[in-house]
């Protein structure tokens, strides 16, 4: 929040408006310092500008500093408020379940049974406190003609009925996303001579990160696909595979040393759960904000001991310590499969963790049900609808229809919420083991990354 706070300031020379409500709630304390411009900071000056020497008097730049001072001060656990969910950016009544010491809120969506954890400056009292040009659910009662509400922009004039929907299908501007319902999609960009691409991400300013695991780096492209940069770690990346990017906007890189948290400028942060694992494999975020991932103790790697030797468990790791505050053992779900098991990747999406497991190619869906962890599972091994062949992630729609990538048989496969086969995606240019996939649901943009041809294509659905 700070850094954009400061790049928005400079570059237009006024706030916006969420960093204006975000002074407004209090949890934002703005003091001008004045000090000299770091010459190895800043960008490279033509001869003809005056030296940093004859500037320093003169050119004084902006510094923030962010406190949390009673965060939420007019809001507490139990109040009702409205609150912007980080999947559209889109307004809705919301109940604050828990105010977390470093400021955030958890808050459940009232009328749609949803969860997150937001920044207080993403929760307001009422309806006279939203940001300008808001974009509101029609729940929320309000009659300031300059806030728009989400059904205004639906291209049909109207939209459905909200029961039963989560937040994004309703307010996305286009219908819900319904992956059953695709035509064949169309190849619109292709991005070449990559090494060994497999994950990938799509930052907040809509810049695209690709994981190459060949030679150990993560770049960053524009999305007509211009070369941005590599993300630059404080040591080396390590093989590669998988990244996250979280609904705050930093992101997290997990190579086989780690996981590695960067700020949404690619500068890094921190080690996530260093002192707790072993191996671990694949990244995902929950509700709560909590980065999950699958950690396997080998005996020769790692110094976690959380973990019993032999076996594999699920991590859910707190963004704010590195802590692991939450482990669920596979053992149980897995059985007597366990030496042939491999889950490689996640996805979490309504309440429900999607664990693929790349040995017996096979997809564990693990959800509580009665305050008990459960678990459901399809897939087996072959080439046969509905069969996989190393499945390599999956993606999910609203309405629970999963595209679950298919890598040594090269294809896309679709299930519904009850895991039935569905059809194989069909797309115009044929897949060469791919290896990553995610799915922009609000452009209806697919990326598919193509590890023997060392290209990641992005599809219009």
């Amino acid at each position: 929040v700070l850094r954009a706070f400061v790049d928005h300031f400079v570059s237009t020379g006024r706030l916006d408006p969420v960093h204006l409500q975000a002074l407004k709630n209090g949890t934002l304390q703005v003091q001008l310092v004045f000090q000299p411009v770091n010459q190895e900071e800043s960008k490279p000056m033509p001869t003809n500008i005056p030296s940093e020497d004859s500037l320093k008097s003169t050119l004084p730049i902006i510094k923030l500093e962010e406190k949390i001072c009673s965060p939420l001060k007019n809001l507490r656990s139990g109040d009702g408020c409205i609150a912007r969910w980080s999947e559209d950016n889109v307004w809705y009544n919301a109940v604050i379940e828990e105010i977390a010491a470093d400021g955030y809120a958890h808050v459940h969506f009232s009328d749609y049974g949803n969860s997150d954890k937001l920044k207080s400056a993403f929760l307001v009292k009422s309806p006279e406190d939203l940001p300008p040009d808001a974009e509101v659910d029609p729940h929320v009662q309000t009659v300031d003609p300059h806030v728009q509400t989400a059904s205004s922009k639906s291209k049909a004039g109207k939209i459905e009925s909200s029961e039963n929907l989560c937040p994004s299908e309703v307010c996305l501007g286009k219908p819900p996303m319904d992956l059953l319902s695709l035509a064949t999609p169309k190849q619109d960009l292709v991005i070449t001579d990559l090494k060994g691409p497999v994950g990938l991400g799509l930052m907040l300013d809509q810049s695209l990160v690709v994981v190459c695991r060949g030679d150990g780096t993560v770049r960053r492209f524009s999305r007509e696909g211009q070369f941005l940069g590599l993300v630059i770690s404080h040591r080396e990346f390590v093989r590669p595979v998988d990244v996250l990017v979280l609904r705050c906007g930093d992101f997290v890189v997990r190579d086989e040393l780690g996981i590695q948290m960067f700020g949404e400028q690619g500068i890094f942060i921190k080690n996530l759960g260093e002192n707790f694992i072993n191996m671990c494999y694949g990244l995902t975020e929950d509700e709560m904000g909590r980065v999950i991932t699958i950690n396997c103790n080998v005996g020769s790697v790692g110094a976690g001991d959380l973990t019993d030797l032999g076996q594999t468990d699920i991590f859910y790791i707190d963004t704010s310590s590195g802590a692991v505050v939450k482990r669920v053992e596979m053992i149980d779900i897995v059985g007597e499969a366990k030496d042939k098991s491999a889950c490689r990747f996640l996805t979490y999406h309504n309440e429900k963790l999607y664990v693929v497991d790349m040995g017996l190619d096979c997809v564990y869906v693990l959800f509580l049900k009665d305050g008990e962890e459960q678990a459901e599972v399809f897939g087996s091994t072959g080439n046969k609808a509905g069969q996989f062949r190393d499945p390599a992630g999956l993606v999910v729609d609203n309405t629970g229809t999963m595209m679950v990538v298919d890598s040594k048989n090269n294809r896309l496969q679709l299930f519904d919420s009850k895991y039935a086969f569905c059809g194989i995606v069909k797309v115009d240019q044929p897949l060469a083991r791919p290896s990553g996939i995610f799915l922009d649901i609000q452009s209806r943009d697919l990326f598919v990354s193509n590890y023997s041809e060392q290209s990641v294509v992005s599809y219009k659905i």
